[in-house]
C-alpha cells in the first residue's frame, strides 16, 4: 500500500521536466547576459573582409576588418597578452590585422580593439578603448 506522501511516478516525472526546462531558460538568458562577438563574412573579390558584432543585451557595436575573424580560447589570452576579458577575437589577413576583446565592467561592456602584425610581439601593441556599450 503506497503511504499518503508519496506521489503518483507522472508527478514526479513532470517535475523533472519542468526542472530542466527552467535550469535551460536560466542558463540561456545568463548566456545572452554576457557580451559575444558575431562575425559576419563580407563578399569581397580581392580580400577577405569581416564585419565584427559585439552584443550585449539589446545592444551592439559593429566594425569592419580586412581578413577572416575567429573567436580566442580563453586558454591563448595569456599568451595574446589580453587582459582579463569575457571574451576575445582575432582578424587576420595577409600578416596582420586587429584583436579584439570584450570586459563587462558592471552593467557596461568596454570594447578593446589592437593592431596585429605577423613580426610583432603582442606586447608591443597598445590597447585602445573603442566603444563603451551602456543602458545609460
Amino acid at each position: 500500500m503506497a503511504s499518503c506522501n508519496s506521489k503518483p511516478q507522472h508527478v514526479k516525472d513532470i517535475k523533472e521536466k519542468d526542472a530542466k526546462e527552467i535550469a535551460k531558460a536560466v542558463q540561456s538568458a545568463e548566456q545572452a547576459a554576457m557580451p559575444r562577438f558575431t562575425f559576419n563574412p563580407l563578399p569581397d573579390d580581392i580580400s577577405p573582409k569581416t564585419t565584427i558584432t559585439v552584443s550585449y543585451l539589446d545592444l551592439s557595436y559593429s566594425a569592419e576588418e580586412p581578413g577572416t575573424c575567429v573567436d580566442l580560447n580563453k586558454e591563448d589570452f595569456e599568451s595574446r597578452e589580453i587582459p582579463t576579458a569575457d571574451a576575445a577575437c582575432q582578424c587576420w589577413w595577409a600578416g596582420m590585422g586587429a584583436d579584439y576583446y570584450l570586459q563587462k565592467v558592471g552593467e557596461n561592456v568596454e570594447v578593446y580593439r589592437r593592431d596585429a602584425y605577423e613580426e610583432t610581439p603582442p606586447a608591443e601593441l597598445p590597447w585602445k578603448l573603442v566603444k563603451v556599450l551602456s543602458k545609460k
